[in-house]
């Protein structure tokens, strides 16, 4: 009797991403609030915000080779070299039952993919990618990552939003034993004819057989994933991870061709029971498919089910029944996790490929429950080989896969004579889809790649040779360059070699509209490659728009010869349709950019157009298209550069502004210099002499290291006042002390040099004398500037050559004193007064000098020698002091007070005192 499976649940989740656009596409971390359906099922996961439409459009474009960069939070980034594979058969057919009954849906574009992760420790790589949904896995460094939309796991999730995890973070609550027993097989009733392997019909290993399903969903799956198009996607896309359980693990490679999907769109449209027992949903399943359900023929067909089936299975499946009348199984979306659903597809798919369930708890896919396994046991193994070899031994089943040729190596080298320092770019050329590559670049850093189009730098002199070795599961094929790479300083210097081969990279994308924008595009007659960025200008109606591609930030120091040449194609869609193209430069890293290199629209002669026009979508296919390549109109654009050579943040844009026209290529954009480098100059100067006598002639010297191509000098107070000569004559017709600068300049930039009081004028001396008296002697301060020597005549009869001297007169008197002072550029003199006075000697007489209280006294000032001023203290007077040179002062009390005058006289000072009596008892009151 035939037997069936039940397979049982245990529970898993998801996690999600944000990518940019075009090749580079970058992860946001989502602020989401805390998920406890999340937190349940895993250790760790992140949930981010993805631009997949523009994902999508990427690799819908993209062609045969596709290159994408994953970068996450964190620093993380995985490069993907991605290829179309689409799971679904050339007669593939999509049909929904609804309402009104059944109808056919028209096929979409291709997408799934398959691929690898590019570099040490990646590994397979397995995506359906579509407008809005994207559903895969990827391997790297022993983990595989899983990536999937959040409202798989959390209904109303914005479609943004994704979901990242590793399988090792899922967590797995303890899972329920499969229903399955022989007293099942026998309930069902199921007669079974076990099939052995012979030696008659034993295959030879090492083949890969095409093996076609039939896909369907019911309703409660079509309301899951809200549409025709999202059920579909799901369905394929766990497949998709399934596939890669089949590719390679068995002596035979297993390839699922899709043939048919079916989906019930309604609630009364499903054509199969509405039980929620396994068994009988199984059985209904394959009543239905035998019975015509599907309208084709295939090998195994799958039934996803939302619905929560009976008990803890999850589903079921006839054992050893492909190719026969039970080839059927049923699966149960019972988790949100794609990881787990790959396990449950393929553990499905493994009873219908007659392998039996492994020990409960075993770590493997056909586990009697679920795990996150990738591996088969080896009893599994075996009973799926040896029902393979069965199979195709028969006849009647399987197809073989179709059988792909050996990759033919070929390399396109864009440039090959090159300055030691540059990068250059290398293209794989081959044919036949290889899908991996191994370069050798001896004298390169690096020296290997395993990058299908790497970008290699060229160090040192020399000749060197390139080598690519290129492989596919049908062969390896090798090939050297047939040119060698020569580097030396007749070479062309590369500040960038783009072919966009591998994508715009680190080009920024620039969409104010968030519109049609830049995108990457397979491309014909290219001079080098297959890739060239692209304008939709034929379907983009916001006119007016402009968009932006944006080169890095570029280091024009030491530069010299710079160029910028780019290839383009472009027709214009008649005269009143024609878009406008601009070439902008920005000096200060892309703030802003003042600098127009091209700005032109096609006036129907050739001023832009690289060929006639057209009101067909514009794609080049041939030469001829390419501006290169025209006998229309315009050459490709080559800029001079050389005004920008200095500049530290150069960047250039691309600007398209639409006229809903026809489409605009870039291509192979080189930035060119010449091989020697050129250093900004370093301002020197010298003057003869630096010092001197007014009017003082002094001749510059220019001493600058370096090439200068012009200069300008400065001379504040000189005459002429600036120069540009090299070696200028300057004079200076008054003392003082003056700066002169030099401001150099040559194609790598300039310098400035600043010497302050750099040359000294000087005139004769300014003479200047102070003088102070004390008694006889006068003491003099010279405060002549710019005086050698110097000569004093005092007036008296005597000299001093002393700078300060003091001198001692002996006689009282105003005398002329005279100050000489020489130096080289002449003698100057300066003539004062000074007096000479008696000795200061303070004095006064007092009327009277005692009497009774009140006491009125007038003082009389007695000083000789010429006092100038008077203090007076009166001890118990009123006032207590006084300036005047003869006071009057009352003592209202009795008693005997000291009275006390210092006067002065210029420096002098000179202080007397005396006594005043008011006696009390000679006096009445």
């Amino acid at each position: 009797m035939k037997r069936f499976l039940l397979l049982v649940a245990t529970i898993c989740c998801f996690q999600h991403l944000t990518y940019a656009q075009t090749g580079r596409f970058e992860g946001r971390l989502a602020k989401t609030a805390p998920s406890a359906a999340l937190n349940s099922k895993f250790t760790t996961y992140r949930v981010f915000e993805l631009d997949v439409p523009a994902l999508n459009a990427y690799v819908k474009n993209g062609g045969e080779e596709l290159g994408v960069t994953l970068a996450l939070g964190a620093g993380e980034s995985w490069r993907w070299s991605l290829k179309p594979h689409d799971m679904r058969s050339a007669n593939y057919r999509l049909r929904m039952d609804t309402e009104q009954g059944i109808i056919d849906v028209p096929r979409t574009e291709n997408k799934t993919y398959r691929g690898h992760v590019a570099g040490e420790g990646g590994g397979r790589v397995r995506m359906v990618i579509d407008t809005e949904y994207l559903l895969g896995l990827w391997e790297h460094n022993g983990e595989t990552y899983y990536i999937e939309p959040l409202w798989h796991l959390i209904p109303g999730a914005a479609t943004n939003q994704y979901l990242v995890y590793r399988a090792s973070d899922a967590i797995y609550p303890e899972a329920p034993f499969c229903g399955w027993s022989e007293e099942w097989q026998n309930l069902m009733g199921h007669d079974e004819t076990d099939r052995q392997v012979t030696p008659d019909n034993e295959e030879k290993i090492g083949q890969c057989y095409k093996v076609e399903v039939a896909l369907a969903a019911d309703f409660s799956m079509f309301q899951f994933t809200g549409s025709v198009v999202n059920a579909e996607n799901f369905m394929l896309g766990i497949l998709n991870l399934v596939q890669a359980n089949y590719d390679d693990e068995f002596a035979d490679d297993i390839d699922f061709d899709v043939i048919d999907y079916f989906v019930s769109s309604c609630s009364t449209c499903d054509p199969w029971t509405s039980s929620t027992n396994a068994g009988t949903l199984l059985t209904s399943f394959r009543n239905w498919g035998n019975g015509g359900g599907f309208g084709s023929n295939y090998d195994v067909a799958t039934l996803w089910t939302n619905r929560d089936l009976a008990g803890s299975t999850i589903g079921v499946a006839w054992l050893g029944s492909v190719c026969t009348e039970d080839r059927y199984n049923v699966v149960q979306n019972f988790s949100s996790s794609a990881n787990l659903l790959r396990v449950v597809q393929a553990h499905e798919l493994g009873h219908n490929f007659n392998a039996e369930h492994d020990a409960a708890g075993a770590p493997f896919i056909m586990a009697p429950s679920v795990n996150n396994s990738t591996q088969w046991s080896t009893a599994s193994i075996s009973a799926i080989n040896g029902f393979i070899s069965l199979l195709a031994g028969s006849g009647g089943c399987f197809s073989p896969c179709t059988v792909a040729a050996p990759p033919v190596a070929q390399i396109q080298a864009p440039a090959t004579h090159i300055c030691p320092g540059t990068t250059i770019p290398f293209i794989d050329n081959s044919t036949n889809a290889p899908d991996t590559w191994q370069w050798l670049f001896p004298g390169g850093v690096p020296a290997s790649s395993s990058d299908q189009h790497p970008n290699v730098r060229y160090d040192n002199p020399g000749t060197y040779t390139v080598t690519l070795i290129v492989s596919n599961a049908t062969g390896t094929d090798a090939t050297t360059l047939n040119t060698n790479i020569v580097v030396n300083n007749q070479g062309t210097r590369y500040l960038m070699y783009e072919t966009f081969e591998n994508g715009p990279g680190f080009w920024d994308i620039g969409n104010q509209d968030g519109g049609i924008t830049w995108s990457w595009k397979q491309v014909g007659g290219s001079q080098f490659g297959k890739r060239a960025m692209f304008m939709d200008n034929y379907n983009y109606t916001n006119l007016n728009q402009p968009d932006n591609l944006t080169s890095p930030v570029f280091n024009f120091t030491n530069q010299s010869g710079m160029e910028l040449r780019l290839d383009y194609a472009y027709r214009r869609y008649n005269a009143q349709r024609s878009d406008r193209f601009k070439v902008l430069l920005s000096i200060n890293g892309g703030q802003t950019y003042p600098i127009t290199l091209f700005d032109g629209t096609e006036n129907g002669s050739g001023t832009l157009a690289t060929a006639p026009d057209s009101q067909n979508p514009f794609t080049p296919a041939v030469v001829n298209d390419w501006c290169y390549g025209t006998d229309f109109g315009a050459d490709c654009m080559v800029f001079d550069l050389s005004d920008y050579v200095g500049q530290p943040n150069v960047r250039i844009r691309f600007q398209n502004i639409t006229d809903n026209g026809n489409n605009f290529y870039i291509d192979n954009i080189r930035l060119i210099a010449d091989c020697q480098t050129v250093a900004p100059p370093v301002a020197a100067m010298s003057a003869t002499p630096q010092i001197g006598c007014a009017p003082l002639t002094v001749q510059y010297q220019d001493e600058t290291n370096g090439t200068v191509t012009s200069r300008q000098w400065n001379f504040p107070g000189g005459s002429p006042a600036f120069s540009t000569e090299i070696n200028p004559v300057v004079t200076y017709s008054q003392p003082g002390s003056y700066s002169a600068t030099l401001t150099v300049t040559n194609a790598a930039g300039t310098d400035l040099l600043a010497e302050a009081d750099y040359i000294t004028v000087l005139g004769p001396p300014t003479v200047n004398f102070t003088s102070a008296v004390q008694g006889f002697i006068a003491t003099f301060t010279n405060q002549t500037v710019n005086g050698n020597s110097f000569l004093w005549n005092f007036g008296d009869g005597g000299t001093s050559t002393q700078q300060n001297p003091s001198h001692t007169y002996t006689a009282p008197g105003t005398y002329t004193v005279r100050l000489t002072a020489t130096n080289e550029c002449g003698t100057r003199f300066l003539q004062q007064m000074v007096t000479i006075v008696n000795p200061l000697t303070a004095g006064f007489t007092v009327d009277p000098s005692s009497g009774c209280a009140p006491l009125t006294v007038t003082f009389n000032d007695a000083t000789t020698g010429g006092a100038t001023s008077w203090s007076w203290t009166f001890q118990g007077g009123d006032p207590a002091t006084s300036t005047s040179q003869n006071p009057v002062v009352t003592f209202p009390l009795p008693g005997t007070y000291i009275v006390s005058l210092t006067a002065s006289s210029g420096g002098a000072t000179s202080t007397f005192q005396d006594t005043i009596v008011s006696p009390v008892r000679l006096c009445r009151q």
